[in-house]
Formats: structure tokens, sequence, C-alpha cells
């Protein structure tokens, strides 16, 4: 398995975006018995961040609390952020700005956060989907409705799958997985739908992500992947949390089984160590590693335990604030797994030193 990680953008706190962390709680750490009602805490946290992918480009939404922050994140050669006067729907990015929908009202804001035209739609949308030449997919549980680059919408057409489950593969089509036909159904702008076989011979679950070199990527819960390749094997990654180290080069980690022992990793600079499935890594501090969960903590120099520590509200502060980094946003609750047309993934993260969007290239 060969795993590769890039900086696709980066964005320092208080340049463009306020870091301005909040307090909230965490249910209390048990490792026998039932589920704790107690709670821990207050810890602070930072807003998180939610990237969305199309052929024009990267957007990302940010997160404070449990709610959308009024405005917009562009990733082209230098991050631009554009004010919003309201907390949008969904967007998808444009080659000359981006697409933002709030309610059944459909905007296109240029780069410099100007609006280019507005769209009355007849869908109540649950995701944009950007196609080819800057054109956008509205979708709903049981329906979609096509607008070209210019703001002309098609009459809304039905469509039977998950709010969440077409991507664009084709052209200005959207396309899922029919699992009853194991098959991918595609739409295209003028209604009509075309089946096609996977290019797999095995049977493919989760969400249709990407097909790469007649190779076949889904999207699972809790950010699981899957690879589904063209010989008949299919490989897993589950990624956990992805960051900068205090250096400012990325890591993910990432747990795999050996047998009956869960182990995880941690991906950095090339080199991957192996830790007990104890606590989730959340920071890197050169040769020093940060797990931590709730109410506990362990560091680790290289891969030997250094030091463990319950954490309260105080040394939270003190000792995991500096370091954690939040790819999961909000205890999991905005985490949206994303994968570019050449099957990269990509990660959001949030930590002491900005926003970051990583590229994950795996090959199995």
């Amino acid at each position: 398995m060969k795993l590769e990680l890039s900086i696709i953008a980066k964005l320092e706190w208080n340049s463009l975006i306020p870091e301005d962390p909040y307090e909230s709680y965490a249910p209390k750490y048990r490792t026998i018995g039932p589920p704790s009602i107690e709670k821990v805490g207050p810890f602070l946290e930072r807003p998180a961040l939610v990237t969305f992918t199309s052929p024009g480009g990267l957007v990302s939404l940010v997160i404070r609390r449990v709610e959308v922050m009024p405005l917009v994140i562009l990733f082209g050669q230098q991050p631009k952020v554009i004010p919003l006067p309201y907390s949008p729907r969904a967007v998808s990015a444009r080659s000359d700005g981006a697409w933002v929908l709030e309610g059944t009202t459909l905007t296109h804001y240029d780069v410099s956060g100007n609006i280019v035209k507005s769209i009355a739609i007849d869908v109540l949308g649950a995701q944009l989907i950007g196609v080819t030449d800057n054109s956008v997919w509205v979708v709903s549980r049981g329906q979609a409705q096509f607008i070209d680059a210019e703001g002309h919408a098609r009459t809304p057409y039905q469509w039977k799958n998950s709010p969440r489950s077409p991507v664009n593969l084709m052209q200005d089509s959207i396309c899922w997985l029919t699992y009853e036909l194991e098959r991918i159904c595609c739409l295209d702008p003028n209604g009509s739908e075309q089946v096609i076989p996977p290019p797999v011979p095995q049977r493919v679950g989760g969400i249709l992500s990407a097909i790469v070199k007649n190779n076949l990527i889904t999207t699972g819960l809790f950010n699981r992947y899957f690879y589904y390749r063209s010989d008949g094997k299919t490989f897993q990654l589950n990624v956990i949390t992805a960051g900068l180290t205090t250096s400012g080069e990325p890591f993910i980690s990432f747990t795999k089984k050996d047998g009956r022992q869960s182990w995880i990793y941690l991906l950095t600079n090339g080199t991957i160590r192996q830790f007990p499935d104890v606590l989730q890594i959340v920071g890197v501090d050169q040769d020093r590693t940060l797990a931590y969960s709730r109410d506990r903590a362990i560091w680790y120099k290289g891969t030997e335990l250094e030091s463990s520590f319950i954490v309260g509200s105080s040394n939270f502060r003190e000792q995991i604030f500096p370091y954690i980094w939040n790819s999961w946003g909000a205890w999991g609750l905005f985490f949206e797994p994303t994968i570019t047309s050449d099957g990269t993934i990509i990660l959001s993260t949030t930590g002491s030193s900005g926003l970051a969007v990583i590229g994950l290239c795996w090959t199995p």
C-alpha cells in the first residue's frame, strides 16, 4: 500500500478567519462497563473546516459549534474569503467564483464576492454537485435540477437515492450506485438516464466517489474508504485524523487490524509509526506523538510511551490545545468525505497554526 500526503492549501488563523475558540463538553471516558452519562470539560475547541470539490476547484465552509459561519473560502492560487449575509446551505466551486445555495435561492458569486446572478430553483436542495463548464446540479432526496453556467435552470427530474450519493463522473452528468442492480446510473441534463456496469468484477458497496484507471473508489461511514481494483481485489482504509506537525508537515492517522489486534498508524514525512489503538492521535511535535480522547491523554516519544495523564479543563488548555488538530468537526457531525476526479482524498482540518486542506493519494 502506497500513501502520499501533500498540503493543498493552508490558511493561518486571524488572517482571513478568526480562530475564536469556544468551550464544549465531551462524554466522560470509561473503559469498562456501560457508557457514562457524565460529561467532562469544558474544553476549548476551534472552528471546523469542510471542503467540497468540483471541476471548478475547491471551496470550503467553516463550522463553529453547530452553525455554518456566513462565509465561503475559495482555494485558488491564494485563499479568498467571501462574506455572506446568511449561513449557506451548500456550496460548489466555479472557475470564476462559487455557487452558493440558501433555501430555494442559488447565487453565483464572483471571486471578489460580488453577486453575478441569483436564481429561484424548484428543488429544496440538500447538496450542490458541480460539473463541467461551471454548471451545477441541485440535488434533494427525490429530485435533481440542472443549472448551466449562465444560470438557466432545467425542469427538475425525479431520481431515487440518498441526497449525498451522486457524484460527477461523466462530463455534466451525475452518477450513483444502484445497489439492487449493482450498476452505476447516470443522469444527464436532458433527463436521460444511462445504466453502466462498474469497471470492477466484485460486488461494490459504499457511496460512489471516483473511478480512476478502471479502479473504483467508494466512501463509507466514519471516514472509511474502499478501493475496488479491476483485478478483483478490494482494499479498505480507515482514516482517523489529519493535521500538520509543529514543523508544518502533513500527517494522518489510520487504523488497521493485525489478526485480532487493532493498531493505529501515524504517517508523516514519508514514515509510518505504529501505536496501540487506544486513543486517537491528534498532534505531532517532532518525534513526539500526542494521543487523546475525552479525559485521557498519552505522549509517545518515537513509538515508546513517554507519559500519560488525566485531562481536565485547565491542563487541556495548556497540554492538549496547542497541539490538537480537528479533522472531524464538532465531534464528527460535519465531516464530509471528499475525493477528486483523480482519486485524491481531500481531508479538511483545523489546529493551532490554522486551517488546512490535505491531499492523500492512496495506491493499494
